[in-house]
Formats: structure tokens, C-alpha cells, sequence
């Protein structure tokens, strides 16, 4: 006997479930094998003699100082906010950022599955 086909609504469902499930497996994952940068967002990095040092975002005020003179004050903003968002992909930051997104597109799954699971009233 074969059985019958899930519902829409039931199978959205069900995605949600399993989007969830993988992306915490996958976060805890990472979050296990990641290396922690205490260092933060790192603006460049310097060798000096044969060692390399990474230098914040911050500790490099003479270059925000260069990209504020030659671009102005929007152009700082938008250097930091792209080492912010470039951040958020990497080490431990990429597990935390995957476990929020798959909880809000696994939230999204299971909330549309029930709008389209309700009976509409008359």
C-alpha cells in the first residue's frame, strides 16, 4: 500500500524542522573547531622580522584618518561596517551567525506552515 502524499503545509513543515536541526548540528560544529580570534577585526596585518602581527580596526586610526580625508566620514563608516559584516564569517562569530539564521528561516518554514495549515472562516 502506498501512502498518502503530505500536505503542503506539512512538508513546509517538516523543512523547518530539519533547516533547524542541520544548521545548530553545523553551528555546534564550528563552534567546536573554531579557532577564537581575540584580537577582533583585524584592519591589516604587519611582518616585522619574520613575525606577523595583526593590527585592529581600531589601533589603525591613521588609516581611518587617510580613508576620512580622501572620502569622507560616510566612507569610514562604510570600511567598519564592512570589517563588522566580514567578521561575522569567520571562526566562532560564523557559528553563531549560522545558528541565527537558520533559526529565523526555520522559523519563517514552521510559521508560513501554519498560516497555510488554517481553515479560512466564513
Amino acid at each position: 500500500m502506498t501512502q498518502p502524499a503530505a500536505s503542503p503545509p506539512s512538508r513546509l513543515h517538516r523543512a523547518g524542522i530539519v533547516i533547524l536541526i542541520a544548521g545548530w548540528v553545523v553551528a555546534a560544529f564550528l563552534f567546536v573547531l573554531a579557532e577564537r580570534n581575540e584580537d577582533g577585526m583585524a584592519a591589516d596585518q604587519r611582518v616585522v622580522n619574520g613575525q606577523v602581527y595583526t593590527v585592529p580596526l581600531d589601533a589603525s586610526k591613521r588609516e581611518l584618518q587617510e580613508v576620512e580625508r580622501m572620502g569622507g566620514k560616510a566612507t569610514v563608516w562604510m570600511v567598519e561596517s564592512e570589517a563588522w559584516l566580514g567578521s561575522l564569517f569567520h571562526g566562532k562569530r560564523l557559528a553563531y551567525t549560522l545558528a541565527v539564521l537558520s533559526s529565523v528561516v526555520a522559523g519563517a518554514c514552521i510559521y508560513l506552515a501554519a498560516l497555510a495549515a488554517e481553515e479560512v472562516g466564513e
